[in-house]
């Protein structure tokens, strides 16, 4: 994996792409749920690591969190970050 990506979707992306799974649909939240999906089976399989699964989960469970919450105004966006 790159350095500097190990807590982000990144991560979950490059770790899904080790298995050619490559998932662009243009949704956030289908995006999201499908890793999930995805993840699950190459864990069950035990292709994946335990410790990549878990560590994955929580990254995909946190973005999904992201979605739900409801944007803040006060809440400045980081040089890239677009508001929903």
């Amino acid at each position: 994996m790159s350095a500097g990506t190990s807590d982000s979707i990144l991560y979950v992306r490059e770790l899904l792409a080790r298995f050619g799974a490559r998932i662009y649909l243009g949704n956030r939240r289908w995006e999201l749920e499908l890793m999930e999906e995805e993840l699950d089976e190459l864990f069950e399989s035990g292709l994946v690591m335990r410790e990549e699964y878990l560590k994955a989960k929580r990254i995909l469970s946190r973005e999904l969190r992201e979605l739900d919450r409801p944007f803040d105004a006060s809440e400045s966006p980081g040089e890239g970050d677009v508001p929903p």
